[in-house]
């Protein structure tokens, strides 16, 4: 018998397009200094605009139509990777929506790791405009390390940003929040219109 999760799994399947169809993640990559400090502002295309967005200072970039990562210099094992997919119908953040993107994190670990678990799950932890999010953090054993790993899902008009951390778990908290600072900086420039199917708050 079908259960309900592996229902709402094939309904992501069929209603999300393949990642990067709108935005492409090749960064246009532009310096600028402020109080002392220099800054980076990327900009990334969209087919209806462009993204501007802040990144870490002196980390390093790669960036396509599928995704872009970020990772900060000579640490091992500490990635950032932003992707996104385009949707004709918005996924919910309701309890089956919930449980489905739990287990589309959990099946992402890397085999092989061992001691995993869902240690974290908030809702709205971070602001990308006034678009909902939901995140869900999880540890696994794996290489010799403890590792934690965030998973950020923001609904944005007509697609979904998915922002990913990863890091040892010594590693995490230093390096996580200077990603969620360029998180924080997203922003559209002409915006895309908001789907008219509302999206459904846990």
């Amino acid at each position: 018998m079908v259960s309900k999760i592996t229902t709402v799994l094939l309904f992501l399947a069929v209603t999300i397009l393949q990642a990067g169809a709108e935005i492409d993640f090749t960064p246009e990559v532009k310096e600028y200094t402020a109080e002392g400090f220099t800054h980076r502002e990327l900009t990334l295309k969209h087919d209806k605009g462009t993204i501007t967005l802040g990144a870490p200072p002196r980390w390093l970039l790669r960036g396509d139509k599928a995704g872009l990562r970020l990772s900060p210099p000579d640490k091992n094992f500490v990635e950032a990777v932003i992707q996104a997919t385009s949707f004709a119908v918005p996924p919910r953040f309701d309890e089956q929506g919930l449980k489905a993107f739990e287990e589309q994190v959990l099946k992402e670990v890397p085999g092989g790791a061992q001691a995993i678990q869902v240690v974290r799950r908030l809702e709205n932890p971070v602001s990308v405009g006034s678009n909902p999010s939901y995140e869900i953090v999880v540890s696994y054993h794996a290489l010799g390390y403890t590792f934690q790993r965030s998973v950020l899902f923001v609904n944005c008009p007509d697609q979904q940003v998915i922002f990913r951390f990863t890091a040892p778990k010594a590693d995490y908290d230093t390096f996580n929040s200077q990603f969620r600072l360029s998180i924080s900086s997203w922003q559209w420039v002409n915006e895309p219109a908001a789907s008219n199917t509302a999206v459904a708050s846990r």
